[in-house]
């Protein structure tokens, strides 16, 4: 029903049409062909553990795929009138186009400059994301309200950025709202698709709250048509993936056997408060919240914490306030004992930030201190920061920042170190037509004393004048395109704290062959001179050719040369640069169509101590793929030093249907042994299970380094997932399980397919490859 609001919203002053027209396509059908509503379900991480398709619609044949016209058109009516004063009147098999939308009854009145139309009699309206079907539903366009009577709903996934990925049936005797709520009266809530469905909440009020949740109050709970639970109220969050309305049982060799609760609370306006309740046998009990407030829910109140054993807490503010001048943005954070992270260690972070925003640029001003306690130390640090950015006019800019930072650190020890410095950076720039001339300032200056102190190369100042090709020929393409710079100034080196002047010139160019050629040749180069005031100068040449041939769909082959290299010598660190002289290639040979043939190398021309070869590492790869189906990756590395092929990788994946496995190996052929051994499968199926595993085994260690096994049971309208976790190494090691019942309509979210670190755990040739 909320989806009717949204659809009537987009609609301008309706104009009179006539017209006959019949469909015959089923609307949900449709619905899936366009794209508008999801053919299956995708959990939220994509590694985790794979689903089952959400539930089927209740509703038939109910109209054709929605159109985009912008007129209030009646398309069919047996009958249908308009007096002079525009109140019209259609009954009879009637069908009336709305932007979005379609309605259908069978008989329609109302006044189109009041904008108020009742539709009376087996009312069906069609939406992008809902169906609704009612027997009396009046909608008026001016204050954007509806009533109905008698309604059913089908609210679909996609609506208002909701996080549905299933539909909500709604029955309702009566209900009203507008865009922003929906307030319904003696309703029946579920998600089951069934005629008799699994379950479901038959409440006396309900309120839904699009895109943010649907609260229900004096709510029965029906399972399998057997009444299991009164509720004074349950709350279902639409927008919050880790809002789970279920409880979560598992065990971690840290907490123990646990059981987590996490449930939304019904607050005023649109601010949400979400709770937790937990319970661990090795900890005790453990309880928090999050409170979001503010326009658009921007600011965050969220606090947890363990009121037995080891006493732990977290706290953290988000608050941001927006004006016609700018904005105000406060941070702040608490982390006292962390079991999981920093046991015995406090934290505490504030941020403020201020952003003044005017026609002529902006300005920040910020404060960030950050403070951490432990057993044996403490650190602190205070940073204040301004910075301004304007356009004076078109031309000319200017850029300055001041950072004043001060870092403390004192230790069981008496021992105490601290570092105080400003950094200053100005930039002004004016546009010349011919060039562009830039007056750089930048310094880090030490307050107080501070032995061996170090920074970046200090710029006091440094005047240059910038150009290109454009600028100083013409607009129209060059052969060579290049940019140039002239630059004088002072520079302070950031080791020697020597005080330098220096005058530089420096140009670049390149050229670049048209992308449809088959035979390409491009070339890039760098030429750079400095002179120094302690009587020293330095030049640069780099040459970057390259040359590529395209010889088959999917064949081609490049040959690239690069060269570096500084001659003579300046004291600043900054002009350091490295030699090279390198000439490598690499071949992509498209055999057949499921085969696919590559290789590279590369001659190395330096001449390095100890070197053996110039030659370097030849790889070569082999891809061999069928219809997306079956997947076999080899890769192999050839050391020509050590005269061996010490890298040796396959990876195979096959795919059936909804099922996937993947195996990635690794060969060590310097150790001779096998290096590493990954397995992947996923959505395993037998029956109403699926069954999803990853495994990375360690060759050098001769054990498994992380396993992860899970299996989901379909309830239908519901699943049942359990996770085994077992970290053989890394961060907070051990064996975890995991049991979850979660509904359909949310999107389910955890740690499986992670390694402890967050990082994917899979075949080498990827998901989906």
């Amino acid at each position: 029903m909320s989806t009717l609001l949204a659809a009537l919203l987009m609609v301008t002053r309706p104009t009179w049409d006539g017209g006959a027209a019949f469909f015959t396509q089923s609307a949900i059908e449709a619905l899936r062909s366009s794209g508008l509503l999801p053919k299956g379900q995708e959990p939220s991480n994509p590694m985790g553990p794979s689903g089952f398709p959400p539930s089927k619609p209740k509703t038939g044949n109910l109209g054709q795929p929605i159109d985009e016209n912008r007129l209030f058109r009646i398309i069919h009516a047996d009958e249908a009138s308009r007096d002079t004063k525009g109140h019209v009147h259609a009954s009879g098999s009637l069908e009336i186009r709305f932007q979005g939308y379609h309605c259908f009854a069978d008989e329609a009145e109302g006044d189109e400059n009041t904008e108020v139309f009742t539709f009376r009699g087996n009312v069906t309206v069609l939406s992008k994301t809902s169906v609704v079907r009612g027997d009396e539903i009046t909608v008026d366009f001016k204050k954007k309200v509806y009533a109905s009577r008698k309604s059913q709903a089908e609210i679909l996934p996609g609506f208002r950025g909701t996080i549905l990925k299933d539909r909500i049936y709604l029955n309702s005797r009566e209900s009203e709202g507008s865009e922003n709520i929906i307030l319904a009266r003696d309703t029946d809530f579920t998600s089951c698709g069934n005629i008799e469905p699994h379950y479901d909440f038959q409440s006396e009020d309900a309120k839904i709250i699009p895109g943010k949740r649907a609260i229900l109050r004096h709510s029965k709970l029906f399972i399998n048509g057997h009444k299991i639970l009164d509720l004074p109220y349950f709350v279902l969050p639409l927008e919050d993936p880790r809002d789970h309305p279920l409880p979560v049982v598992g065990h971690t060799q840290i907490e123990g056997y646990y059981i987590k609760n996490t449930f939304s609370l019904d607050v005023p306006g649109d601010n949400t408060l979400r709770a937790r309740t937990d319970y661990f046998t090795r900890l005790g009990n453990a309880f928090g919240g999050d409170y979001r407030y503010g326009k658009n829910q921007q600011d965050e109140l969220k606090a947890y914490g363990l009121i037995e054993g080891p006493k732990s807490f977290q706290l953290e503010t988000h608050n941001r306030a927006q004006y016609r001048w700018g904005s105000l943005q406060f941070d702040n954070s608490l982390d006292s004992n962390n079991y999981l992270s920093a046991p015995g260690v406090v934290n505490v972070n504030n941020r403020f930030q201020a952003y003044v925003q005017s026609r002529s640029g902006s300005s920040t001003i910020s404060f960030a201190r950050y403070r951490n306690d432990g057993n044996s130390f403490t650190t602190e640090s205070d940073t204040v920061a301004l910075s301004d950015t304007r356009n004076w006019s078109p031309r000319f800019q200017t850029q300055w920042s001041s950072i004043l930072s001060d870092n403390k650190s004192s230790f069981s020890d008496n021992t105490n170190v601290e570092r105080k410095e400003l950094d200053v950076n100005l930039k002004v720039s004016d546009d010349l037509r011919f060039a562009t001339a830039q007056l750089e300032y930048q310094r880090a200056i030490p307050v107080g004393t501070i032995s061996n102190f170090y920074s970046t190369t200090d710029k006091t100042p440094v005047f240059t004048l910038k150009s290109d090709s454009t600028k100083l020929i013409s607009n129209r393409s060059f052969e060579f395109p290049f940019q140039t710079s002239l630059s004088y100034g002072q520079f302070v080196d950031s080791v020697s704290r020597q005080l330098v002047d220096q005058t530089m010139f420096d140009i670049d160019w390149s050229r670049r062959s048209r992308p449809q050629q088959a035979s390409q040749f491009d070339f890039s180069g760098k030429f750079r001179q400095s002179f120094n005031s302690d009587d020293t100068a330095q030049f640069l040449v780099s040459l970057n050719p390259g040359y590529s041939y395209r010889f088959g769909a999917g064949s081609t082959f490049n040959l690239r040369y690069n060269y570096n290299r500084p001659q003579g010598f300046s004291p600043l660190g900054s002009d350091q640069f490295g030699s090279t002289n390198l000439l490598s290639s690499d071949l992509t040979w498209k055999a057949t169509r499921q085969l696919t043939i590559g290789a590279q190398t590369g001659y190395d021309f330096l001449d390095y101590v100890g070197l053996q070869t110039h030659f370097q590492q030849l790889g070569v790869r082999a891809d061999y793929d069928i219809r997306k189906d079956f997947l076999l990756r080899t890769l192999s590395s050839y050391d020509p030093a050590l005269r061996t092929w010490s890298n040796i990788r396959a990876d195979l994946s096959l795919r059936q249907g909804p099922s996937f496995m993947a195996i990635g190996t690794r060969y060590d052929g310097i150790r001779h042994q096998l290096a590493a051994l990954n397995l992947y499968a996923t959505a395993l199926r037998y029956g109403k299970a699926s069954f999803d595993m990853r495994a990375a085994y360690d060759g050098f260690l001769k054990r498994f380094a992380a396993q992860q096994y899970a299996m989901t049971y379909d309830l239908h309208d519901a699943e049942l997932v359990v996770t085994y976790d077992d970290a053989s190494t890394g961060f907070n090691s051990g064996k975890q399980i995991g049991i979850f019942l979660r509904l359909k309509i949310l999107p389910f979210d955890n740690s499986f397919g992670l390694g402890r670190q967050g990082q994917p755990i899979g075949g080498g040739t990827g998901r989906d490859f």
